[in-house]
C-alpha cells in the first residue's frame, strides 16, 4: 500500500451534493496525459484504496456503480470528499 501523501490533499470535496457515482463521472477524465503523470480520477481511487486497503479494481467498481462498498467503507469515502454518507450512498 501507497503511503498517505499529497495525493489526497487535490481531491476536492463533493460541493455539489453528488451521489458518489456522479461525482466520479464528473471529474475529467484526461486520456492524453505524459507519461508517469496521473489523472484527477486516478488520484481519487489511490486516495481510497490506500484509506480503505482494497484494491483499484474494488474502488472503480464502487466508482462505477457495479457494487456499494461497505458502511465501514462509505464513512471513510465521506470523510475524504467532507460528504455525507446518505448523499454519496443514497440507495444504501
Amino acid at each position: 500500500m501507497r503511503k498517505k501523501t499529497a495525493i489526497s490533499k487535490n481531491i476536492q470535496p463533493n460541493v455539489e451534493n453528488l451521489p458518489f457515482t456522479e461525482y466520479y463521472q464528473s471529474i475529467p477524465d484526461v486520456r492524453k496525459v505524459p507519461r508517469g503523470t496521473i489523472t484527477v480520477r486516478q488520484q481519487l481511487i489511490y486516495a481510497i484504496s490506500d484509506l480503505t486497503g482494497k484494491s483499484i479494481y474494488t474502488i472503480r467498481r464502487w466508482a462505477t456503480g457495479k457494487i456499494v462498498p461497505l458502511p465501514l467503507e462509505q464513512e471513510v469515502i465521506a470523510d475524504l470528499l467532507k460528504s455525507d454518507v446518505e448523499t454519496l450512498f443514497p440507495e444504501a
